[in-house]
């Protein structure tokens, strides 16, 4: 007697423990907790918009997929807190899931990691909360047997100083903040003498009107207490970590530079003009005391 062909569809189902989707790391049941389930295609022949298909996890954090076509699929999973990611995902690898005759697709265990978090406060020199302050994070990678460290996401402090960097991957991550004093008064210190529209180094005179000690600015901080990002610490996270990061910004004073083009450049600007000349003269002023370079 020979075996009838495989025409019936079947069902992708998910478990733990009492068939349930759960966090990794306690193995709790997950509620509301959102799964997809997607055909896995080469990519020259993508899925079409409406092949995927999508359910909610119930009370007891059961997921089923009923009357699913034999074939490979990619199933992936979501919910607030936790970190998306695809089944048995690690790194860049996963496990397909086989629908099909002799395929076991039931009962299957997908347990979610906890994301992790890194939050902290930026105060200045009288420890008030710096507002609108640039916060960069970072993320040190291994790829292709180099390690590398990738800028990966920015926010804004709040009104209240301070940032969130919310569902991260396990790993080794900087932060660094860019912010400037809310009290700080930017103008010109120095002015160009010329004589015959040459700018000669004795030209360079201080305006002694103006409040130098208002003209300051706060360098770019690593957290901890870092100028740059080989000084900076290294932040470990694994899933569920709950990292703090905090600054403390102290002001130096400002550094000015004063670049000088011909004439017909300065009437003009054009970037397109400037790019690439070798002709145009400059004069670069810095420093507290009016020190110049050419």
């Amino acid at each position: 007697m020979e075996n009838s062909p495989y025409v019936g569809p079947e069902i992708v189902s998910g478990s733990f423990s009492n068939d349930t989707l759960s966090a990794a790391i306690t193995g709790q049941p997950l509620a509301r907790a959102s799964v997809a389930l997607n055909p896995s295609n080469s990519l020259n022949n993508p899925n079409s918009p409406d092949s995927g298909r999508v359910e909610v996890t119930d009370a007891e954090g059961v997921f089923a997929f009923a009357g699913v076509p034999p074939g490979k699929y990619v199933l992936s999973a979501r919910r607030r807190g936790y970190i998306e990611q695809l089944y048995q995902q690690h790194e860049s690898f996963t496990t397909a899931i086989i629908v099909g005759p002799g395929c076991e697709s039931e009962n299957l265990i997908f347990g979610l990691r906890a994301g992790a978090s890194i939050s902290g406060d930026l105060v200045d020199e009288s420890d008030d909360p710096i507002r609108h302050a640039d916060v960069m994070l970072y993320h040190q990678l291994f790829t292709g047997g180099k390690r590398r460290t990738l800028l990966v996401r920015r926010v804004n402090t709040n009104d209240e100083g301070h940032y969130h960097f919310s569902d991260l991957n396990p790993g080794t991550y900087f932060v660094a903040v860019l912010a400037q004093p809310w009290y700080a008064q930017h103008g010109v210190r120095h002015r160009v003498k010329q004589e015959n529209q040459d700018v000669n180094e004795g030209g360079l005179q201080p305006l002694n009107e103006q409040n130098q000690s208002l003209d300051v600015v706060y360098p770019i901080a690593f957290y901890s207490n870092a100028s740059d990002l080989p000084g900076a610490a290294p932040i470990a996270l694994r899933s569920g970590d709950l990292a703090i990061a905090d600054f403390r910004m102290r002001p130096v004073p400002a550094m000015h530079v004063l670049v000088r083009t011909d004439a017909s450049l300065a009437k003009r600007p054009d970037p397109e003009r400037c790019r690439g000349r070798r002709d145009a003269k400059h004069l670069l002023a810095c420093g507290e005391r009016g020190f110049a370079s050419r």
